[in-house]
C-alpha cells in the first residue's frame, strides 16, 4: 500500500533526524566538556605553580607580604606552607 509506505518512510526520516540531532547535541557536549576540563587543569597548573614560587620565596626568608603581594596567595596560605 503506497500510503502505509509513505508513512513509513516519513517515520524513518523522522528517527534518523532524531539520531542526528542527538548525536550533534552530545558531540557538542563533549566539547564543551573538553573545554571546560582544560581550563580547570590550567587554573589547577596555576594555582600550583604560585605555592611552588611562593614555597621557594618563603624558604629564601623573604617577607610574608611581599610574597603574598608577588603570587596572589594569601598570608594565611603561605604560612601553611
Amino acid at each position: 500500500d503506497p500510503k502505509v509506505r509513505a508513512e513509513y518512510e516519513a517515520r524513518q526520516e523522522a528517527l534518523r533526524m532524531e539520531a542526528s540531532i542527538k548525536q550533534y547535541g552530545y558531540e557538542q557536549g563533549e566539547k564543551a566538556g573538553i573545554k571546560r576540563g582544560r581550563q580547570e587543569g590550567e587554573k589547577f597548573g596555576i594555582e600550583k605553580e604560585k605555592i611552588q614560587i611562593a614555597k621557594k620565596m618563603k624558604e629564601n626568608k623573604m617577607d610574608l607580604k611581599q610574597i603574598s603581594e608577588i603570587t596572589g596567595l594569601s598570608i594565611e596560605e603561605i604560612k601553611k606552607l
